[in-house]
This record gives C-alpha cells, sequence and structure tokens, in this order.
C-alpha cells in the first residue's frame, strides 16, 4: 500500500483469506499485468481504496418486506462498516480456484464478511535442518530465498483453495467506473443483509418469545400460500409479465420472497434425502 492507495497486494493465499473471513466487506480485483484494461482499472481501485473506505449500512438496507414496509428490523451490522480493498495477481495464482474460476480479466467482487472462518492452514510440524547463514554461499543462500517464499505460497494449498466463499460473494458486471462500482457496493451490502434476514426469518419462525413485526408479517405471508411450487410459479408469472413496469421496492420485495421460497424448498429437500439416507442404514 501507499499514500496514494490502501489497497493491499495479496502476496501468499493465507493472506487472501485472512482478508476476506475478518469482520469487514472486502472488494477484491483481479488482475493480470499484461491486461489493458486491468491497468485502466487500478487508478479508480486506488482512488476508491481512499475514499470509500466506510459506509453507513442504513442508508443501502430495503425496507419493504411482505408488501409492508418497515422502520425498525433486525440488526445484523454495526451502523457503519469498513471497506478493505484487496488485489490478486492471478499470474501467481492462476493455478488456484480463486483465479480459475474466471475467463477473463480484470474481475471485481465484493465479499460480505464471514463470522465463522472455514479455512484451515495446515502446518508442518517437521522442520528442517536449518544452515547458518553467514556459512552458506551465495547461491545457497539465494535458493533458500526462493524456496522459503514458494513453501509459504503454496504450504497448505490444498486447504487454502477453497473458493466456498462464493455463496455469499457477488460479481461485479458493468462499466468499471467509480460510480458504478460504488453503487454495486451498495446494492451488495443490500443483497447481503437479505441473506441474512432469511436466516434469521426461517431460524425463528416457531420461536414465540421473538415477535418483531418482520417476523410477524413472515408468519403472515407464509398462511397465504399452501405448496411452495405453486407460490414460486405464481411470483415468476408476475415477474414474467409486469417486471419492466413494476415499483423498484416491489420488485425488489418478490425476488425476495422467491429467495425465500426457494430456500425453504431447498432445505425440505435437504431433510428429504437425509431421512432416506437414515432409512438405507
Amino acid at each position: 500500500m501507499s499514500k496514494d492507495s490502501n489497497v493491499k497486494e495479496v502476496r501468499v493465499l493465507q493472506d487472501f483469506y485472512e482478508s476476506i473471513n475478518n469482520n469487514n466487506y472486502t472488494l477484491v480485483k483481479y488482475y493480470t499485468t499484461w491486461c489493458s484494461h486491468c491497468k485502466k482499472l487500478k487508478p479508480i481501485f486506488d482512488t476508491m481504496s481512499i475514499e470509500y473506505t466506510e459506509l453507513n449500512i442504513n442508508e443501502y438496507l430495503p425496507r419493504t418486506f411482505f408488501d409492508k414496509t418497515f422502520d425498525d428490523l433486525p440488526t445484523f451490522f454495526d451502523e457503519h462498516i469498513n471497506i478493505d480493498y484487496i488485489s490478486v495477481e492471478c499470474e501467481i495464482f492462476g493455478s488456484f480456484e480463486i483465479c480459475k474460476r474466471w475467463p477473463g480479466y480484470p474481475v471485481i467482487e465484493f465479499i460480505p464478511p464471514n463470522t465463522q472462518t472455514s479455512i484451515q492452514v495446515s502446518n508442518n510440524d517437521i522442520e528442517e535442518p536449518q544452515h547458518e547463514e553467514e556459512d552458506m554461499p551465495t547461491w545457497l543462500k539465494v535458493f533458500t530465498k526462493i524456496d522459503e517464499w514458494m513453501t509459504s505460497m503454496f504450504s497448505g494449498s490444498v486447504d487454502l483453495d477453497d473458493v466456498s466463499f462464493v455463496e455469499r460473494s457477488f460479481e461485479f458486471k458493468g462499466s468499471r467506473t467509480e460510480p458504478r462500482i460504488k453503487d454495486f457496493m451498495e446494492e451488495s451490502i443490500g443483497k447481503d443483509y437479505e441473506r441474512l434476514l432469511i436466516d434469521y426469518l426461517i431460524a425463528h419462525e416457531d420461536d414465540l418469545s421473538k415477535d418483531d413485526e418482520i417476523l410477524k408479517a413472515y408468519r403472515q405471508w407464509k398462511q397465504t400460500f399452501g405448496n411452495k411450487f405453486v407460490k414460486v410459479n405464481d411470483i415468476l408469472q408476475l415477474l414474467s409479465s409486469d417486471a419492466k413496469t413494476m415499483d423498484e421496492n416491489k420488485l425488489r420485495d418478490l425476488l425476495f420472497q422467491k429467495r425465500i421460497l426457494s430456500t425453504l424448498i431447498n432445505i425440505e429437500e435437504q431433510e428429504r434425502l437425509k431421512k432416506i439416507n437414515q432409512d438405507e442404514l
């Protein structure tokens, strides 16, 4: 990082996973040194890393759910959230999934915080015998430094090369301008809030000790339909016919409802498969 940039350049995989699994949001730039579009993006990304290091989350949260507008909603974040900026040179990490999954560069990815780090770094308990550096010939010193660097980069790579974080991340698509990227971050924060809200609603649906307004609305909404697949189909038909003329809040709310239904259907399917496996044992 320099005074003109707060971007952290990833040099080892462990640094990447430590960055994306902390309590901040992380904007990641994947690039190569030979890519002309990557070179154009660099000053924009550097400037943003200085100007947008903190955002007031209340400005970007959706408020309309289940055809109702809420003033008070469950809180999953601090009011002000920090944004970290990191860049990944895919000429170095091209053989790893964090880069292999992209068809071209540059790519911008926005990764929300993860409360539990699933990555376990492998540790080698066997230490190699050490040479006294002053007794080593120059060629061996150079070789040793290179070997140490390679080891630090690839040690534990099987454990580290994990892209399960994509389940909570957002890929930027569009014109790579500062206003568009900022809008993308704000929209992604709202979508991430919806993800956490869905988890909250499903987890506390039957918890009668919790009776906040959004939970009441969710319970009432579920009583308005019987078959989840039919409800999903109704939403899809409505989106197909009216999405272009629909109010923005209404459109987002319908997509949110479809997302909840998809989650509920997936949960039921997992439980069904689990029961089948148990019966076969």
